[in-house]
C-alpha cells in the first residue's frame, strides 16, 4: 500500500490500496494523482482528493520499474522488462513502446519540454528518445552498473546516479563533471 501524509504536522490523510508491494511511485506534475507501480506487475492511478482508483494499467514486470509523468501530466511512462512504455493517464490506452535491450529499467524521465524520454537502465547506460518518431537519440555511458536514479534540470543538465554520480550536458551528450565522494 502507500500511504500519504500531511507534511507540516505529520498526520495521515490516504492509504492506496495496491496490488502488492509497491516498486516506485509518481506525482503528477498539478499534484492531483499518483501513480504506483506493484510487484504485482501493474500501474495504478489514484485521483488524490478522494482515494479513488482511476485507472490500473498492466506493466509486466514492475520489480524495478522506473515510472514517470510528462511534465504536462497527459502522458505516463514506465520502464520494464526490455522496453519502456508510455500510456495517456486520461484512457489509458499505450501511446508508444521502445525497445531497450537492457532487462531491467529503474529509471525514466521526460525531457523539460516532453519531447524526448529518457530510461536509465540496468546495463549502464541512459537512452534518450525522440517521442514524436521513437527514434533513439543518443546513448549515455553513466556506467559501470545500473542507472538507479536520474534528474533533469530545465536547463538540460542530466544526473544520472549509480556505482557513480555524473553530471551531463543534454545539448552534447557529454558528461561534464563526475561526482567525486560517492560510494
Amino acid at each position: 500500500s502507500v500511504q500519504l501524509w500531511r507534511l507540516a504536522d505529520g498526520r495521515p490523510l490516504l492509504t492506496l490500496r495496491a496490488g502488492g508491494p509497491v516498486t516506485a511511485v509518481a506525482f503528477s506534475p498539478a499534484g492531483q494523482v499518483l501513480a504506483a507501480a506493484s510487484a504485482d506487475g501493474c500501474l495504478q492511478l489514484w485521483r488524490l482528493s478522494d482515494g479513488t482508483l482511476v485507472r490500473k494499467v498492466p506493466v509486466g514486470s514492475a520489480s524495478e520499474c522506473g515510472i514517470a509523468f510528462s511534465p504536462d501530466g497527459a502522458l505516463l511512462a514506465a520502464g520494464g522488462s526490455g522496453q519502456v512504455r508510455v500510456w495517456m493517464t486520461n484512457t489509458g490506452q499505450e501511446l508508444r513502446a521502445v525497445n531497450c535491450p537492457a532487462a531491467v529499467v529503474p529509471a525514466v524521465l521526460f525531457s523539460p519540454d516532453g519531447r524526448e524520454l529518457l530510461a536509465g537502465a540496468g546495463d549502464g547506460l541512459v537512452r534518450v528518445w525522440d517521442l514524436g518518431s521513437s527514434r533513439l537519440r543518443c546513448a549515455l555511458e553513466a556506467g559501470p552498473g545500473p542507472v538507479r536514479a536520474m534528474a533533469l534540470s530545465r536547463s538540460g543538465l542530466l544526473v544520472t546516479a549509480g556505482a557513480q554520480v555524473k553530471l551531463w550536458a543534454t545539448s552534447t551528450g557529454r558528461a561534464v563533471a563526475m561526482l567525486e565522494g560517492h560510494r
